[in-house]
């Protein structure tokens, strides 16, 4: 299918990023918001560009919030709970103020004299919770969003993020940091207010490639798979992660000036070459370009701290870097989760965060804790997380080779949905051709009637069991594994919607081609979605002889001649609509 997108002319390099920037124009609010979200909470939490982490300070506060958040998630799933459009508002606007508050209060009790590691736990608790709540919002509002959209949102605010941390982590003062990191908190309220007055993410005019997993309809049942197998990758890969951060011996590592610098041209290298190929339509750099450089870069540098005992801030520079990269990739799958997932998109924003935030803290603490860090030298540990990136890499290889055995096998359950569907259509034609011939024969013989009520009975049987196979296959594409279940990607009804949505907006595309009129639009829908034509008399509640008629006149007007030929011509000629 070709979509407005892709017949545009595209632009020559020298006006291609004006171009670009004129297209993703909607999404700079967001950008800004997101960038202010990012460096409120670097310095705080993470202390980026200083060093790895700040040990219990960073993931430790992070996992009160996973507890909390947790909670959240479970009455979410137990009740279904939405949040309506004004409390969303409401509940940013609350976490930009306890987060900027929070660190305005760590700031008067070091200068008040109160300051304790107690106080400062507690106090950065309550910044991690806020500053989760904060991302997802932004992430909530890119709902929708094809991968390019997404991708950009996410990359070009991390690019202008990580050059103002870089900067801002040479500022001696802490309690100045503190400042100008609550002042940026702050700022996500006007670029919130701005956001709402621009289109949304999904309305962007850059159509989503059919190999990108954020096409849902195209790729219909596998996406739960894939986006199963992603998450399951995240938990893997943030163990080895979280274990990077610590080594060798469980505390942080310091980076120093020319450390920082490397991680800042590693880390904007990366993400300024991941949005180049986005915008040249490489779908594959945010799922299996962002894998292998995460992969390259923990083997990496593990390999750098194994090199330079005395001086293991050029591994951790690394560390860094991937812990960016990681963090972009986590914020990339969400948003696809908010985007396929029939539940409020917080739910599926905390199920990722917890599933990455809990993997990365129990890699973090749980080695070192019970021996497995340094003791004489560094081979140990170094052989550990050697063994846990094989693992990693090893189980994501096998998930998402599943996801592609899977999808082959649903295409293969498509080709047999056609051929049911066909065989559908001409055991109706026959039923109705034995029903006609039932009343011609009525005054010829009995033995005429009773041939004619065997053929219409053979082919309402034959009806029924195309029918019970094509429920057969909804099922099975229906089905979920546990851990599907627990992400909310198993909603089998989810599934039916989407290709009802799709139908009728396919319908209504067709009806505008071929002046068809708005009970004949209905009429397609429903006929083409596999329905006979005295269902469809049903769902209508018309007679079926005028459903029949309906039926004849669309085929006059279309120049088609079976269901099969019209739903060859929507997949050939008529637009899907934007996921979301």
């Amino acid at each position: 299918m070709s979509t407005t997108s892709e017949r545009a002319e595209r632009p020559s390099s020298d006006a291609g990023f004006m171009f670009w920037a004129r297209v993703y124009a909607p999404l700079l609010p967001c950008i800004l918001g997101f960038a202010c979200m990012r460096i409120g909470a670097a310095f705080t939490l993470g202390g980026l560009y200083m060093g790895t982490d700040r040990g219990v300070y960073t993931d430790g506060p992070n996992v009160v919030s996973l507890v909390l958040f947790a909670l959240v998630g479970i009455v979410m799933f137990r009740t279904g709970f939405v949040f309506r459009k004004r409390l969303v508002n409401r509940v940013l606007l609350a976490a930009v103020l306890v987060h900027a508050l929070a660190i305005v209060a760590m700031v008067a009790t070091v200068l008040a004299g109160v300051f304790s590691p107690s106080v400062r736990f507690g106090l950065l608790c309550v910044v991690s919770f806020a500053a989760t709540v904060c991302t997802l919002y932004w992430l909530r509002r890119m709902r929708g969003a094809s991968m390019a959209s997404g991708a950009v949102m996410i990359l070009a605010s991390l690019i202008g993020s990580e050059l103002v941390v870089f900067v801002i982590s040479f500022v001696p003062d802490p309690l100045a940091r503190s400042v100008v990191s609550s002042l940026f908190a702050l700022c996500q309220i006007p670029c919130a207010r701005w956001a709402r007055t621009r289109p949304r993410a999904y309305q962007i005019d850059v159509a989503p490639s059919t190999r990108d997993h954020f096409a849902f309809v195209q790729q219909g049942v596998a996406t739960p798979r894939f986006l199963a197998a992603s998450a399951a990758g995240i938990a893997a890969l943030a163990l080895v992660v979280g274990f990077l951060r610590g080594y060798p011996s469980g505390d942080p590592v310091a980076l120093t000036p020319t450390a920082r610098v490397l991680a800042l041209v590693l880390t904007e290298g990366i993400f300024i070459g991941l949005l180049a190929a986005v915008l040249r339509g490489k779908s594959s750099a945010m799922s299996v370009g962002m894998w292998i450089v995460m992969e390259l870069l923990a083997a990496c540098s593990l390999v750098l701290y194994c090199m330079f005992h005395g001086h293991l801030e050029y591994g951790a520079a690394l560390v860094s870097a991937l812990n960016s990269v990681m963090s972009a990739f986590v914020w990339h799958i969400i948003i696809a989760f908010m985007t396929y997932g029939k539940r409020d998109p917080f739910y599926y924003g905390i199920v990722v965060w917890c599933l990455w935030m809990a993997a990365r803290s129990v890699g973090r603490f749980v080695p070192f804790s019970i021996g497995m860090g340094y003791s004489a030298d560094s081979h140990l540990a170094g052989t550990i997380v050697s063994l846990a990136l094989l693992v990693s890499t090893q189980f994501t290889f096998v998930k998402l080779t599943d996801v592609a055995v899977f999808s082959a096998r649903m295409e293969e359950r498509e080709l047999c949905r056609g051929r049911v569907s066909r065989a559908l259509a001409e055991n109706e034609e026959l039923s109705k051709a034995a029903e006609d011939a039932g009343i011609i024969a009525s005054s010829a013989s009995s033995d005429a009637v009773r041939h004619a009520d065997a053929a219409s009975t053979e082919g309402a049987s034959a009806r029924e069991q195309a029918i019970s196979a094509l429920g057969s296959l909804d099922e099975q594409q229906g089905k979920g594994s546990a851990f599907e279940r627990l992400l909310g990607l198993d909603d089998a009804a989810g599934i039916g919607e989407v290709r009802e949505a799709l139908l009728s907006h396919n319908a209504e595309v067709m009806g505008k081609q071929f002046l068809l009129s708005d009970r004949e639009v209905e009429v397609l829908s429903l006929y083409a979605s596999g329905m006979t034509q005295k269902r469809v008399a049903e769902r209508l509640h018309i007679s079926t002889t005028t459903a029949h008629t309906h039926i004849t006149r669309i085929y006059a007007k279309t120049g088609l001649h079976s269901r099969q030929e019209i739903l060859d011509y929507m997949r050939e000629h008529v637009e899907g609509p934007t996921a979301g």
